[in-house]
């Protein structure tokens, strides 16, 4: 699995300030804050200005920046179309297609269609089953059965020969 990180907090980029103001090194300062330098690099690049860093700005502005939810669950207009094409029997592939001959405002892709169906949001509303495909799963199929042997025509190991277990030649 991926590393964990949390994003700053009010109290620490405060305590930022403080040790910035005290005249210590960026190293020394994000050593103490249990931080990665470029970590420190980054949000001091992000969230200075010309008055210099700020904690109640930085902290504001990184708020600003985080994730809302995509452009279909941002828009209820938009939303509200795509599943009145979906219940009209209508693709995702249609949908954006029309969409995007129409020149609507805010068109998308299909994929962002299919991930407005399958997220939680869309689930709940039973968007899957509006699909002409009906398909509640996406992704690929699961293999039934065994795999296929990787090398055609190999001796299994208990028919191999006695030169082979005791290792007498060389390459075996």
């Amino acid at each position: 699995m991926g590393q964990r990180y949390s994003q700053f907090t009010l109290g620490e980029r405060c305590r930022l300030r403080g040790l910035m103001e005290t005249g210590l090194s960026k190293t020394e300062i994000a050593r103490r804050l249990g931080r990665h330098r470029s970590t420190l690099d980054r949000e001091l690049g992000r969230n200075s200005n010309v008055d210099g860093y700020r904690p109640e700005t930085a902290d504001r502005r990184a708020w600003a920046r985080r994730f809302r939810g995509s452009r279909i669950e941002r828009s209820t207009r938009l939303s509200a179309h795509i599943e009145d094409r979906l219940a009209m029997g209508w693709s995702p592939e249609q949908i954006a297609g029309r969409m995007e001959l129409e020149e609507v405002e805010h068109s998308v892709c299909t994929e962002s269609i299919y991930r407005h169906v399958f997220s939680p949001t869309g689930r709940r509303a039973g968007l899957p089953r509006l699909l002409p495909q009906r398909k509640s799963r996406r992704g690929r199929r699961a293999r039934n059965g065994r795999r296929a042997p990787s090398i055609p025509n190999r001796t299994p190991i208990s028919q191999r020969p006695g030169s082979v277990v005791d290792r007498q030649e060389f390459g075996h």
